[in-house]
């Protein structure tokens, strides 16, 4: 018998699992939750994969479940969108997700299981197989006559996986429709600003602006135990995020190979159109300069965290425990930012007050 269901009850029936998928660039992992919205559902968990099917079993209260992996972005909020358009056919199929194999395969990364059918049938293991994820639960809820179905048009284009290498993350992410316009990454200088820190603190916050970032500690960087980059453009986060990971020499390639290979091209600063990648050349002798830094923090398991949002807002101050040194380059004076002009001497003098002591460069 199938459960009835409003669809105002998705509070009261839904549940979200969340199965981690460690191969995610981190800026994309920390984009994923900060873009993940549900207002509705207040059960979750966040789990291993082969941890799924105990989950469903042992921990999940509800009537239903939403599976996803990290990775899986939509369009709009999780309940309030998504499962409202879909909800309805729960008085008709006991499970919903992109079907494979003349659907007798299920793909781990979204779908939606009506656990009453299928505790119902046995609570079948969706991971008896790994090449053929959900085989044996189809299967199961088929011959026990209850139905399933691929996610329609609308279902499909709302959400969007990235999948797991690194080019298909990126170039999955970049070519999004829901990436805010505007969002640049800045693969050379766009402002002569050769100020450098002179303190020797542990901690180091900054803009994603990949190599400026990194001639801003050129001199004290052997101190530094922790950076976290903040920026509201999430190519010039995941840049960043490569430099310090991939990059091992030729600069120029390595921006080309962005650009053109994983889709950094539209989020260019660069004037490729009339200038070619000529232009990095008179970059490279900063290139050279941070090479060392980019060395140290590799070799010493420097912690490296990536956060999407805006670097001047007070929170960032909220998780300082030390000494801090604190690269804002020309945020409050960018063009494309939503900050208030009058905002950054009240800023400033938020920073000043700190118990800890910072030093920041603008």
């Amino acid at each position: 018998m199938q459960l009835e269901i409003k669809v105002s009850d998705i509070e009261e029936n839904f549940s979200l699992i969340i199965i981690k998928n460690h191969s995610l660039l981190k800026s994309i992992k920390d984009y994923f939750y900060e873009m993940l919205l549900h207002d509705l559902i207040k059960e979750s968990f966040c789990i291993e994969k082969q941890e799924l099917t105990k989950c469903l079993e042992t921990q999940v209260t509800n009537k239903f479940a939403i599976v996803i992996e990290e990775g899986v972005f939509f369009t709009n909020h999780i309940d309030n969108d998504f499962l409202r358009k879909t909800v309805k056919d729960f008085n008709q199929y006991s499970l919903i997700g992109n079907l494979l194999n003349n659907d007798s395969k299920l793909e781990s990364n979204t779908f939606i299981l009506n656990l009453h059918d299928w505790k119902q049938v046995g609570a079948p293991d969706f991971l008896l197989d790994e090449r053929e994820f959900g085989n044996k639960v189809i299967d199961v809820l088929l011959k026990n006559n209850f139905k399933i179905r691929p996610f329609n048009n609308y279902e499909n284009q709302s959400k969007k996986f990235l999948y797991y290498s690194k080019k298909d993350q990126v170039t999955n992410l970049l070519s999004w429709e829901s990436i805010p316009p505007k969002s640049y990454y800045y693969p050379v200088a766009t402002t002569v600003r050769k100020n450098e820190f002179s303190e020797f603190y542990p901690n180091y916050i900054s803009v994603a602006n990949g190599v400026e970032s990194l001639r801003k500690i050129k001199n004290v960087y052997q101190s530094i135990k922790h950076i976290t980059y903040y920026d509201i453009s999430m190519p010039a986060l995941i840049f960043t995020e490569l430099l310090l990971s991939d990059f091992e020499a030729d600069y120029k390639k390595f921006v080309e190979h962005f650009e053109n290979t994983f889709g950094g091209r539209p989020w260019t600063t660069l004037h490729v159109d009339a200038y070619g990648y000529n232009q990095i050349d008179q970059y490279i002798k900063d290139v050279d300069e941070v090479m060392p830094v980019i060395e140290h923090i590799r070799n010493n398991d420097i912690t490296v965290d990536y956060c999407y949002g805006d670097i001047t807002r007070l929170f960032v101050f909220k998780n300082v425990n030390t000494n801090t040194l604190l690269h804002l380059s020309n945020v409050f004076e960018y063009s494309h930012n939503h900050i208030r002009k009058g905002e950054k001497n009240y800023w400033y003098n938020m920073a000043m007050q700190h118990q800890n002591k910072f030093e920041i460069l603008f």
